[in-house]
């Protein structure tokens, strides 16, 4: 079972890779659902990483794409599994009211340190 310093260790990881490919686009990243967040995990934790950045919507996709190098390290080291989505800032935010997607990250989501 994954511990909580371990799951902090690998959140930390994700987090500092996210910031060093964003920098000033970076709004926010969020843990999301998956065992980590809801505090159970045990042998295979899952890791549901939501990244909200200031950055063209086509390019979200690429953006979570980049970050697969680091993410396959982690993977690989840890044995975990590991999702993000990229959302465009100015989309999350205009519709963070009325997308239930975008209120359950509000709302249930653990804010990584950025």
């Amino acid at each position: 079972m994954y511990n909580k310093s371990a799951v902090d260790e690998i959140t930390a990881t994700l987090a500092r890779e996210v910031r060093r490919q964003l920098g000033d686009k970076l709004d926010m990243i969020v843990l999301l659902h998956g065992s980590c967040a809801l505090g159970d995990s045990d042998e295979e934790p899952d890791f549901d990483i939501v990244i909200i950045a200031d950055v063209a919507m086509e390019d979200c996709w690429q953006i979570s794409e980049d970050a697969g190098d680091a993410i396959s390290a982690l993977i690989i080291e840890h044995s975990i599994h590991i999702v993000t989505t990229v959302i465009n800032s100015e989309l999350f935010y205009k519709h963070n009211s009325s997308y239930l997607y975008y209120q359950n990250i509000m709302q249930y989501g653990v804010l990584l340190d950025t």
